[in-house]
């Protein structure tokens, strides 16, 4: 029994249960049962079949048409599954069939995952009401620091601007970092409609274009938003480093700022870059923030911190929400210098969590076993010894090992797959791509419910006699853990998926032309090429292939029977683009010989 046997029997069927595809291949072990569960899960995966899981049946699902004979079923391949890509779960949630209206991508996409809509008319009414006035108790505590000089640094669409930061010197040469986070714990009071609907959303959703927020946007967008020149309640936290950048101490402190300047990404790396500007203090601000950052990296690097340098796809929309652009760009050293600042100020509110008692984590565990032993062996057929049990520095190393050589893309994708998923949790196990032993999420309170609930631990502990109880108990901080991490990965699979049938789309006008790809990854059923340019994936089928193909799992390589043609990922091949299905998703190409 072959993959493409069970594939073939469904097709034929059209309809059928899994008590039948039993009987008819003999199976009767429970280990027979449970391959066969496997191999159908992946069909569905990759777009062949649809189970039905109230009835336990499965459908046979159409596949687009081969573009050249093949010996093998022309609609298969050697694995079953069917040529281009399908970006549906192994879940039961419904299979989308996009259609040609590009504005409707965004809305299938929302009821596939079930994503929330408007925001209730209580929470309406709650905002109205202002339910976060009666809070004097805490309010007697914040710090007024409206003098600070402070900036806040994104993208230029961003509307919802939840960190600020300041930089100081010291005559001796330590570093102050203040880094100030929208309070709004203070604006979402708990058990109220607002704070049950934060949860139950447990972050934004970024489509490209649209927000889902987790608040809603009198919140994001204007009252919590540290926007420039207004007076903002804060979350602040002040970090003292020496000049190596070891952290020396740090507090924590409800404050009031007003921001000095809204700064862009590109306008702060321009004059990272050296280029003035007519504030003379903005100039001082940045050239110190570049100094402090260039310290804090080069210690978290020094450290082991696993850093994948993938470079970020952007697409660009038009009013009918077609793409008229995708592109690649590099991360900027001003992108990087936030990042560092916020990791800073998280590993403080992770360890001054850990120093009180009850917290909440950020947590990345070691590599699992299986993944991790088949790193090893691609490490160890390069000359590599990688130890039984990795440190993050160990993979850093690793990575570094394979810059400029033939497989350095492989290796690179090899060990982010060999990466275990980061979650939250109160036990704190440390965060290992990181290489932090302490590390909790505070700096983004509007769009991830995780950090709001940090910022109300931490003002549990800095000011318990205000409080009557603790904000969370136990069991209630393990549900919220788990149920925020869940959400996580919904938000993650649907802006993906979004942003794969907007690639889709883009490519339709290339259907027949050549493209001078580069393979981005090898399957046991095809091999993606991805378009330099746009950084868009075509799939090509073994099963169009001339030649009978082998696929190496441990080496993430294929070959034709003779060995005289071996595809690896980062090698060049020349393609064109054959097929592309709206309807799937499919972008179907062949080797141009």
């Amino acid at each position: 029994m072959r993959d493409r046997d069970i594939l073939e029997y469904i097709n034929k069927k059209r309809n059928v249960s899994f008590a039948i595809i039993y009987k008819k291949f003999d199976i009767e072990t429970p280990q027979q049962k449970k391959e066969v569960k496997s191999v159908i899960q992946q069909l569905q995966d990759q777009g062949s079949i649809s189970i039905d899981q109230k009835s336990n049946r499965i459908e046979a699902l159409e596949t687009p048409k081969s573009s050249r004979n093949s010996k093998s079923n022309p609609n298969t391949s050697r694995t079953g599954a069917p040529k281009g890509k399908s970006f549906d779960r192994k879940d039961d949630r419904p299979m989308v069939r996009y259609t040609d209206d590009a504005e409707q991508d965004l809305v299938l996409i929302k009821d596939k995952f079930q994503i929330p809509g408007d925001f209730v008319q209580a929470i309406n009414r709650e905002i109205e009401n202002k339910i976060w006035d009666n809070q004097q108790s805490i309010e007697k505590h914040r710090q007024d620091l409206r003098d600070l000089f402070v900036i806040t640094i994104d993208g230029a669409d961003s509307k919802d601007l939840d960190d600020a930061v300041s930089v100081s010197k010291s005559f001796f040469g330590d570093w102050e970092l203040g880094v100030h986070i929208a309070d709004v714990s203070y604006y979402v009071p708990q058990h109220t409609a607002l704070d049950v609907e934060a949860l139950a959303r447990a972050n934004s959703y970024y489509f490209i274009n649209k927000v889902t927020p987790m608040l809603p946007q009198e919140l994001s967008n204007d009252l919590c938003s540290l926007n420039p020149h207004a007076e903002k309640k804060a979350m602040s936290v002040f970090i003292t480093f020496d000049n190596k950048g070891n952290v020396k101490k740090y507090r924590f402190v409800p404050s009031v700022i007003q921001t000095n300047h809204r700064m862009t990404y590109d306008r702060v790396e321009e004059m990272m870059q050296g280029d003035s500007d007519k504030d003379t203090t903005l100039v001082k601000n940045i050239k110190l923030m570049s100094k402090l950052f260039r310290i804090l990296h080069t210690k978290r690097m020094g450290n082991g911190s696993v850093d994948f340098n993938f470079k970020e796809k952007k697409i660009i929309l038009d009013d009918n929400q077609l793409p008229t652009k995708i592109y690649q760009k590099d991360r900027q050293d001003s992108e990087r210098l936030i990042e560092e600042f916020m990791l800073a100020a998280n590993q403080a509110a992770g360890d001054f969590l850990t120093q009180n008692g009850q917290g909440l984590y950020r947590v990345h565990d070691i590599p699992p076993s299986e993944k991790y032993q088949k790193l090893k062996n691609f490490a160890a057929k390069r000359g590599y010894k990688l130890p039984d049990v990795p440190k993050p520095k160990d993979l850093q190393l690793f990575i570094d090992s394979l810059i400029d050589s033939p497989v350095q893309m492989s290796g690179e994708i090899l060990t982010l797959r060999s990466m275990a998923q980061a979650v939250y949790q109160q036990e704190n196990i440390g965060h290992f791509g990181l290489g932090f032993t302490l590390y909790s999420h505070f700096t983004s309170p509007i769009r991830r419910y995780a950090d709001l609930v940090v910022h109300r631990l931490i003002k549990y502990y800095l000011f318990k006699n205000d409080f009557k109880t603790a904000p969370y108990k136990k069991d209630e901080l393990d549900q919220i853990a788990t149920h925020i991490s869940a959400q996580e990965r919904i938000a993650m699979e649907a802006e993906r998926d979004l942003f794969k049938i907007k690639s889709v789309r883009y490519m339709k006008p290339l259907e027949g032309e050549m493209i001078n790809g580069t393979i981005s990854s090898v399957a046991s059923f095809g091999l993606f090429v991805e378009d330099p340019t746009s950084g868009v994936e075509a799939m090509i089928r073994y099963s169009d292939m001339k030649d009978y193909i082998n696929f190496n799992e441990e080496e993430l390589i294929a070959s034709n029977r003779s060995k005289t043609k071996v595809y690896k990922i980062g090698m060049p091949l020349t393609i064109r683009i054959v097929k592309v299905n709206i309807e799937r998703g499919f972008i179907d190409a062949e080797e141009v010989l």
